[in-house]
């Protein structure tokens, strides 16, 4: 755990709980809108953001096209709001 003790649960930070929260089945998107499909590359990427941006390091991710990397980038930006 980082010095800032910014973990959530001792294993994911609050940003990065927020996020996935966010972007999972049955999560806040899927609430709003009826046609949103949870994916399972999605969570992993906005986890992966998100500490990434607590922990202040530098994140390389690459995924296909059609993937969802869209979501996971402003989901970590509007929890963070």
């Amino acid at each position: 755990m980082p010095a800032s003790g910014r973990h959530y649960n001792g294993s994911m930070s609050r940003l990065a709980h927020a996020s996935s929260e966010a972007l999972s089945e049955g999560g806040t998107l899927a609430s709003q809108l009826d046609a949103f499909v949870a994916r399972p590359a999605q969570l992993r990427l906005t986890t992966a953001i998100a500490e990434a941006f607590d922990q202040r390091e530098v994140l390389l991710a690459e995924a296909g096209t059609g993937t969802g990397k869209t979501l996971p980038t402003w989901c970590r930006r509007c929890c963070r709001a």
